[in-house]
């Protein structure tokens, strides 16, 4: 065959299938020239081996009865749910060529499937995609068979709960996608590659599983792994070792994400090559044939967007990024071993870089300087270094969202620019570091941090009194923590009760020297307050404390119940009841108004046509019942089509059951223009008519644009029973 016809969604239309078999007709006819004699069969059962594959697996999931009993005995004709089924040709006598159905895909997505996967998948030998996720209660060993169904493409059993070992894939020289993440899988990650094709590959994930050993070609000894083509590789929170050195693994540049973290790898990237612009093409001995945009390139990652390599044992420098120009959005080399100082070129990894994690390592020495305007960089993780100096001019980053620069030694004040020079800055963590001095007042900035939702100062020497006008500024905040510094004075958090700091923040003012609380202590504040080892706290030893007091003089919010008190400024709160009571009472009172109008207009127009309907069956001095619609529509149980008797050219008829068991024929007229009494007159006609042979109206239903009358229900018989009573048997 020319072309490889695979089915990528669970239940495929009708037009797409068409379309797929026209196309492998087709290229069946034009590479094979038919015999004179030749002729064609189409089946519509799937073979006997596939068919008891699938009935296999589907019955130690426990879900074959429901196939079966839905949709029908043949998973492709029947359209099981999860197969897909394409037409293959077959041996048949003679020159004649048989289509039968056949399973090319399984596709069982978080269907809470039971048991185990069998030996029975090796006989789906035209299988092309086995996709089975999320099914927590699918467990135990992978059946070896997996690893003689060499068509497959696709091999997607993620978040399921198997163990043991991966068989042998080694005869997989198709596969494309390999996604095993998300079980229990345990042995050697060099048993998963040992002889597969790895040229073939597209993506690859091994993540959150319990395999050991080393990667075969990433780590010294074992061979470059030169051959992988993959744009993802993903073996993440796994208990992978070994020495890698990642600059000398790769040689060719399709990798887009990489992602070793979580792991028990040790190795050196100080002479990592992302990507270097440059007309010699060969470096340390390797050639590099990757171009982009035309120009020559070099490096193995050259598309390289996330290198995520955190939580390991990396150890040494950081690589000179001077000439990278790879596409890097996000690098994280968090919680490993790396020292020295960060390079200046660190800044110049990439224009789109968006996330940067350096924090949980032992880089030393001052920030370098920023050169160039980070201008989409939103994360920046520096935290438990041993950085020093002053702090970065935060200017250059003007998306900057996240900036956790704590656990380290930096000193010197901070600049009255922190405030207002990062517009978009959610989180700023400065906590224990060296900083001194006061901090800067916010009445001269040109604009206020309104974005800013926690603020981390904790664990420094900063003095002087608590900034309160920080919260006339933002109204984001939900949390700020100053524990473990000099604060002194009084913490005046008056400005809240008029500027509405956010309802429930946090303000924790731990082990300072504040002597008093402004509210004082029994008018109550907003929000939390955590003032223990204050001096304003000392009292409460000694004397009997008050609720607030009890509240307030703790060190952790963990028993703190975030509650409003009543405020100490009641003129300013009998000025904002005033306010609402005149201006938000009117316009409830307009709108009741209006929603009330409707109601009355509605409930009138209802009863007027109600009054006309009566008054016109008393001029006809009759009485059909006027049935209501929901009465119908539950008899007929929502006019379902099993009710169904029959149709004609006025509309159908449904049978019905009314509340008190009376059997009824509802008749639901077809749309029409025609005035409430035109119906009527008609209603009152039919009521009047007796004879024998004509079936009784019973009364009517209107409900808008419809029409509705019921009939005695007659049961439908043949002639001789309504003629002579009797019964015919066969």
């Amino acid at each position: 065959m020319g072309r490889s016809y695979m089915l990528l969604i669970s239940i495929p239309s009708m037009s797409l299938v068409v379309a797929l078999l026209m196309m492998f007709v087709s290229d069946v006819r034009s590479q094979t020239e038919p015999a004179p004699n030749s002729c064609t069969f189409i089946s519509y059962s799937t073979s006997e081996a596939e068919a008891n594959a699938v009935a296999a697996l589907y019955t130690g999931w426990g879900i074959l009865s429901a196939m079966e009993g839905k949709e029908g005995s043949d998973p492709c004709t029947s359209g099981w749910e999860g197969v897909i089924c394409v037409q293959q040709p077959a041996v048949a006598p003679g020159y004649c060529t048989e289509y039968i159905p056949s399973v090319i895909g399984l596709e069982l997505i978080g269907l809470g499937l039971q048991g185990h996967l069998s030996g029975a998948i090796g006989n789906l030998t035209n299988l092309q995609i086995l996709t089975i996720t999320g099914n927590p209660g699918l467990t135990g060993n992978l059946p070896s068979e997996i690893g003689s169904l060499t068509n497959l493409t696709v091999l997607d059993l993620h978040d399921n709960n198997f163990t043991g070992v991966i068989p042998n894939l080694a005869l997989l020289a198709n596969l494309e996608i390999l996604f095993l993440n998300g079980n229990a899988f345990s042995g050697s990650i060099e048993h998963v590659f040992q002889g597969l094709n790895t040229t073939a590959f597209a993506s690859v994930d091994l993540s959150s599983n319990q395999l050991t050993g080393w990667i075969p070609g990433l780590t010294t000894g074992l061979g470059k792994f030169s051959g992988l083509s993959a744009m993802l590789l993903n073996v993440s929170h796994n208990q992978i070792g070994g020495y890698f050195n990642i600059s000398n693994q790769f040689s060719q540049g399709g990798l887009t994400t990489l992602d070793l973290s979580y792991n028990n790898i040790s190795g050196d990237i100080s002479t990592l090559i992302l990507c270097v612009h440059d007309n010699d093409t060969t470096h340390n001995g390797t050639t590099y044939n990757d171009t982009i945009d035309n120009d020559t390139t070099y490096g193995p990652f050259c598309l390289l967007e996330t290198l995520f390599i955190n939580n390991n044992h990396f150890s040494g420098k950081l690589p000179d990024f001077s000439t990278s120009l790879g596409p890097i959005t996000n690098l994280d080399v968090s919680n490993n071993q790396f020292n020295g100082i960060i390079p200046p070129s660190i800044w110049n990894i990439s224009t789109n870089l968006t996330n940067l994690n350096l924090s949980g390592n032992n880089f030393s020495g001052n920030l370098p300087h920023v050169t160039n305007p980070q201008n989409v960089l939103e994360t920046l993780y520096m935290s438990k270094n041993q950085l020093n100096g002053e702090l970065l001019n935060l200017s250059s980053f003007p998306q900057l969202k996240t900036l956790d620069l704590s656990d380290n030694q930096f000193n010197g004040s901070i600049s009255p620019s922190i405030w207002s020079i990062i517009p978009k800055l959610n989180v700023l963590n400065l906590s224990n570091n060296k900083l001194h001095g006061k901090l800067p007042t916010m009445k001269d900035l040109q604009y206020c941090p309104n974005s800013l939702k926690s603020l981390n100062l904790g664990g420094n020497k900063l003095t002087g009194l608590f900034p309160s006008n920080l919260f006339n500024c933002s109204f984001m905040l939900q949390e700020v923590n100053f524990d473990n510094n000099n604060f002194n004075g009084v913490l005046d958090l008056q400005i809240n009760l008029t500027k509405h700091l956010v309802f429930g923040t946090l303000i924790s003012m731990v082990n300072n020297n504040i002597i008093q609380l402004n509210p004082s202590w029994e008018s109550g504040i907003y929000s939390p307050v955590l003032l223990g080892g204050n001096p304003c706290c000392s009292i409460v030893t000694s004397e009997n404390p008050t609720i607030y007091q009890q509240q307030n003089c703790r060190y952790n919010s963990s028993t703190i119940p975030i509650v409003i008190y009543q405020s100490y400024n009641s003129h300013e709160l009998h000025k904002k009841l005033a306010w609402i009571l005149s201006t938000i009472l009117p316009c409830f009172a307009f709108l009741s108004g209006i929603i009330f109008i409707i109601i009355y207009w509605k409930y009138h127009k209802n009863m007027s046509a109600f009054r006309e309907i009566q008054e016109e069956f008393a001029k006809q001095q009759v009485q059909p019942i006027l049935y209501s619609y929901n009465v119908l529509k539950v008899a007929t149980k929502d006019f379902h089509p099993s009710n169904k008797l029959g149709e004609g050219g006025f509309g159908a008829v449904y049978k019905g059951i009314l509340l008190d068991g009376t059997h009824v024929a509802v008749k639901l007229l077809n749309k029409s223009h025609q005035q409430v009494s035109e119906f009527l007159n008609e209603i009152v006609l039919m009521t009047g008519v007796r004879h024998k042979n004509l079936v009784k109206v019973k009364g009517c239903s209107l409900q808008g644009t419809q029409r509705f009358i019921v009939f005695e229900f007659v049961e439908n018989k043949n002639l001789a029973e309504a003629l002579w009573g009797m019964t015919f048997s066969t």
